[in-house]
């Protein structure tokens, strides 16, 4: 398994439930595109504080991120200031920044 795999399957579950408070009685879609080699799209659902995370793309996500593996590896590690990353455009959002700031904040602590 990739380190991009072992991220959605096993680690960013794991920061869900443990930052848990973070979308306590929340509801929103994420989308994540990974891009370079080993790109590909996963989609975080929450409905009423509970979260899954499923491989794929959805329609209309509230917050849609789009950055690279390695980047999205570095943030998670600490390694990368989101800020800075999403400054020198190594990250991207569309849709809700206050979201894509939520989404920082689970992966991060």
């Amino acid at each position: 398994m990739s380190d991009i795999q072992t991220f959605f399957q096993e680690t960013l579950p794991a920061k869900l439930v443990e930052n848990a408070y973070e979308v306590e009685g929340e509801s929103m879609t994420y989308v994540i595109k990974v891009l370079g080699d080993e790109e590909c799209a996963w989609n975080i659902v929450v409905d009423n504080g509970a979260a899954t995370v499923n491989q794929g793309e959805l329609d209309s996500p509230d917050c849609l991120v789009e950055i690279f593996g390695d980047d999205l590896l570095d943030i998670v590690a600490g390694k990368l200031n989101p800020q800075m990353a999403y400054m020198a455009q190594k990250l991207r959002v569309e849709g809700s920044t206050r979201l894509a700031l939520r989404l920082v904040n689970i992966l991060t602590e």
